[in-house]
């Protein structure tokens, strides 16, 4: 709450302890029982660096001391951001998920509802779109301070990433879903949530994730550094595609009473719908297999768009290594037989 305030925060930022030992804190705290007051308490240290930010009516300010320190400690902490990084995907898919089934109960079931439990629905359903929001606008800091981390870092972590970015379109900009966005929102009827639940909200975020993404990778390119292809990976997906002509066409500063500054990289949209749209067409996923699969064995039954070139020790069981990587990140067991996993043979 305190930190909403700006006298509040240029008291945190004058203190040592503060700097030293605040942001860290609330990475590792970042989990299962404390995650929403700290992803409030993130979303307002990370304000004024995002896409389409709404014009400051006086209370809104930019923590650039914080933005600095939670730079460097994600940063210099590999482990600490990576398994921060892996739980905030989690939450987010799974709030997203929740608003989705929320829309979709409230209007198959808004006529045989009491009227308690209706409103009860409705406002879970605004609370997990504002919770979707925060926690996208934080994955948006990430990946304007630290776009090297799914550029050129593991592609695990722009795989992740463009994942969630199509997941969230899928629900809100492409397909029959997303296209039926308005519609579904209008059958809420409180006109507070409804004034709350624009497609502009959620999109703006998203937005600037692709935005920080592609700058990413045209910068890699211009220094001809190594890095993962954001477009291959997004090409792959049909919903990204489509929803960039809303992306293209939305009016952001009509939408959300944006900042004129925080839309001057518009232009990157444009710039990547055309290259996505220039793509091969015959991209089946974001992962490659050269040399081809000869039988098959050699495919991971899992995402089944690459070699099965990793087995968990010691049952033996093969997969992928991303497939497999992934999966570790929350559970050490073979996901084919569930015995523990002592180590991987990637030989």
């Amino acid at each position: 709450v305190l930190l909403q305030y700006k006298e509040y925060h240029a008291s945190f930022e004058e203190n040592q302890e503060a700097r030293e030992h605040m942001i860290p804190s609330l990475l590792v705290a970042f989990q299962e029982r404390f995650w929403i007051p700290i992803s409030n308490i993130l979303v307002h240290l990370c304000r004024g660096r995002g896409f389409a930010t709404k014009c400051s009516k006086g209370r809104d300010f930019q923590s650039k001391v914080f933005q600095k320190i939670l730079h460097d400690t994600c940063k210099d902490d590999a482990e600490l951001f990576s398994s921060f990084l892996n739980r905030l995907f989690n939450t987010l898919n799974w709030t997203i998920t929740e608003f989705g089934v929320s829309l979709k109960e409230i209007k198959e079931g808004a006529r045989r509802r009491q009227l308690a439990e209706h409103h009860q629905q409705q406002r879970k359903c605004t609370i997990m779109f504002e919770l979707s929001v925060n926690l996208l606008r934080i994955l948006e800091f990430f990946s304007l301070v630290l776009p090297e981390v799914f550029v050129q870092g593991p592609g695990l972590n722009l795989t992740r990433l463009c994942e969630l970015v199509r997941f969230v379109l899928v629900h809100t900009a492409a397909g029959p879903e997303g296209r039926s966005f308005e519609e579904r929102v209008s059958h809420i009827s409180n006109f507070y949530s409804q004034e709350k639940l624009t497609r502009g909200t959620v999109l703006a975020p998203v937005a600037g994730i692709l935005i920080n993404l592609y700058r990413a990778e045209l910068e890699a390119q211009a220094e001809g550094s190594d890095h993962n292809s954001v477009l291959v990976c997004l090409s792959a997906s049909d919903p990204v595609v489509e929803s960039m002509d809303v992306l293209e066409n939305m009016q952001w500063s009509k939408a959300l009473s944006a900042e004129p500054q925080s839309l001057v990289n518009i232009r990157f949209l444009s710039e990547l719908a055309r290259a996505l749209r220039e793509q091969e067409k015959d991209h089946t996923g974001c992962t490659t297999v050269e040399g081809g699969m000869d039988t098959d064995e050699d495919v991971c039954t899992i995402c089944y768009s690459a070699m099965a070139d990793t087995a968990f020790l010691p049952c033996g069981h093969r997969s992928c290594h991303q497939c497999i990587s992934r999966h570790l990140l929350n559970n050490k067991r073979c996901f084919f037989c569930n015995m523990d996993v002592e180590s991987l043979d990637m030989s």
